[in-house]
C-alpha cells in the first residue's frame, strides 16, 4: 500500500476507534433518568455534587463493597449504532519513488447493538464477584476499497441469550460472519473474552480501581460553559450540559492533539466545528437521597463530528456520527445465575 494513504487511513483508525465508546449511538424508549432539569443548579448545589461523584468517594459510590452481604444490580441499555466514514487520497508512489498518479482509498465501518443486560455485583470473600444476564443483537460490517488489489468486506453478527461473568462473555443463540462474501451462521452456545467484546459497556472488574468510573464529569464539572441542573424532589438528579464550546474542548479537541502528535496535522477546533453539526451533549446522574449510593448514569449525545485535512502528500475526508442515548440503572432485579454447563461453551474470537 502507498505509505502516505497507509499513514492517513492509520490515523483515520486511530482516531475512529478512539471515539468508538463514545460513538455508539442508542435510541432508547424513553430516558432512564429523568426530572425537572429547568433551573440551573445553586452555587452549594453544585459543590455538593462535586462531592457526590469526588475521586475519594469512588470506592463507595455503590455502596460498602467490603461488606459481607454488599451486592448490586446494574441494569445496562444500548440500543441504536455507530459508523465512520474515511476517504483518504495520497499520491501513488512506486518502487523506484516515482508518481503514478493519485491513488484514493474509502473505508466504511457501522455497528448495531440491542442490549439490555443486568450485572450483579457481589462481595466474594473479599474481592467483587460479577454475573450477569440478558439479551443482546449485535452487528459490524467493515468495508475497506482501494488499501489494495483487492476490496475487503467484513461483517459479524451475535445475536441470542447473553450472560457474563469477570472474564468472559456469552450468548447462547447465534453467531453470523460474511467475509467477502463468504456467509457463515453457527447456533449453539459461544465464550468471548470481555477483553475482545462488550467490556466498553460493562465495568471491567478486574482492571478498574473504582466499579463506577465517573471521572469525566468530575473533569466536565470544573469546565467553562457547562451547565448543571439539578431534581432533588424525590431521589437526587443531576444534569451536566455541555454547550458547543465545552463539547470541542472535551471532545474534539482530542482528536486535533492526535492528528498533531502522529503525523504533524494541524487541524484546529474551529475547523472541526465548520464541518461538524453540535445539537446536544448531556450526561446525568442519580443518587439515593438519603444514603447518597448511585443510583444511575447515563449520557445523551447528539453530534456528527467532521474532519478534513490536507497536506502536500495526503487529503483525507473522515466523518462520525455520534447520537448518543445510553443508561446504567440500578435495578431490584439481580442478574440470573449463570448456566451450568457455561464452562463448555464454545470459545469464540470476536
Amino acid at each position: 500500500m502507498n505509505k502516505n494513504l497507509k499513514r492517513s487511513i492509520v490515523l483515520a483508525l486511530c482516531a475512529g476507534f478512539m471515539f468508538s465508546v463514545i460513538a455508539l449511538s442508542a435510541c432508547s424508549d424513553k430516558d432512564l433518568i429523568s426530572g425537572n432539569f429547568r433551573t440551573e443548579a445553586t452555587a452549594s448545589q453544585i459543590e455538593e455534587v462535586k462531592g457526590l461523584i469526588a475521586e475519594e468517594k469512588s470506592e463507595k459510590i455503590v455502596g460498602d463493597t467490603s461488606s459481607e452481604n454488599w451486592s448490586y444490580n446494574a441494569r445496562f441499555v444500548t440500543r441504536g449504532s455507530a459508523g465512520f466514514v474515511v476517504n483518504a487520497t495520497a499520491d501513488k508512489i512506486n518502487e523506484q519513488g516515482v508518481s503514478e498518479g493519485r491513488q484514493t482509498a474509502d473505508i466504511t465501518a457501522d455497528i448495531r447493538y440491542d442490549s439490555d443486560h443486568t450485572l450483579t455485583m457481589y462481595n466474594a470473600e473479599g474481592e467483587v464477584g460479577t454475573r450477569g444476564s440478558g439479551k443482546v443483537d449485535y452487528y459490524t460490517k467493515f468495508a475497506a476499497n482501494g488499501l489494495s488489489e483487492e476490496d475487503y468486506n467484513y461483517e459479524r453478527a451475535f445475536k441470542g441469550k447473553s450472560y457474563s461473568d469477570a472474564q468472559n462473555f456469552y450468548i447462547d443463540g447465534s453467531v453470523t460472519t460474511n467475509a467477502d462474501g463468504v456467509d457463515s451462521t453457527q447456533t449453539g452456545k459461544f465464550s468471548i473474552d470481555f477483553d475482545n467484546a462488550f467490556d466498553q459497556f460493562f465495568p471491567t472488574i478486574s482492571e478498574r480501581d473504582t466499579l463506577i468510573d465517573l471521572s469525566l464529569i468530575r473533569e466536565l464539572m470544573e469546565e467553562e460553559n457547562v451547565k448543571v441542573y439539578i431534581d432533588d424532589s424525590v431521589d437526587f438528579k443531576v444534569k451536566v450540559s455541555l454547550d458547543v464550546n465545552a463539547w470541542l474542548k472535551t471532545f474534539a479537541g482530542q482528536i486535533t492533539e492526535l492528528l498533531n502528535n502522529i503525523a504533524n496535522v494541524n487541524i484546529t477546533e474551529e475547523q472541526i466545528l465548520k464541518d461538524s453539526k453540535f445539537r446536544y451533549a448531556d450526561f446525568y446522574l442519580q443518587f439515593d437521597k438519603e444514603t447518597k449510593v448511585l443510583l444511575g448514569y447515563g449520557n445523551k449525545m447528539n453530534v456528527d463530528l467532521g474532519i478534513k485535512f490536507d497536506t502536500d502528500d495526503v487529503s483525507a475526508d473522515i466523518k462520525y456520527t455520534m447520537n448518543l442515548d445510553s443508561w446504567m440503572v440500578h435495578t431490584d432485579t439481580p442478574a440470573e445465575q449463570l448456566p451450568e454447563d457455561i464452562s463448555s461453551y464454545t470459545y469464540i474470537l470476536m
